[in-house]
């Protein structure tokens, strides 16, 4: 696989081919996932193993989405993103939601959402008036 994904680039990105080519996006994702997987060498392509891999966090965890990362929280793995959702948790009322987060990478520090979580909050009138004890801000 590695061996034809290097082939095929190496096409596409001779002089004798259209100059559109190299512009197409899946062509990037080919090129970014092949250079983490595998390794060129004298002895020709070969799929990196252990230490040869980049770090989870930088590496590529779909072609589909570049950006995209594998997450583990309490035991559940996912690729993607996560979601901050912060509701009301007044134990007389209903619990309803108050803001919700998306995008943070599901790699990513979740305090790191905090600050503009309590921003977005206080901006509608609606400050955090005291800590919940749950799963969420």
């Amino acid at each position: 696989m590695g061996e034809d994904g290097f082939f095929l680039l190496e096409k596409i990105e001779d002089a004798k081919a259209p100059a559109w080519l190299p512009l197409i996006c899946a062509l990037a994702a080919l090129r970014r996932c092949g250079d983490e997987q595998y390794l060129r060498d004298e002895r020709g392509v070969h799929a990196r193993e252990g230490a040869e891999l980049p770090p989870g966090a930088q590496r590529t965890a779909s072609p589909h989405d570049l950006q995209a990362r594998y997450g583990v929280k309490r035991g559940q793995g996912w690729v993607g993103y996560t979601l901050h959702v912060t509701e009301t948790c007044e134990a007389d009322a209903p619990r309803l939601i108050t803001d919700v987060a998306t995008g943070t990478a599901a790699d990513g520090d979740d305090g790191a959402a905090l600050p503009g979580i309590h921003q977005r909050l206080e901006r509608r009138g609606n400050p955090c008036r005291s800590p919940c004890r749950g799963n969420g801000p």
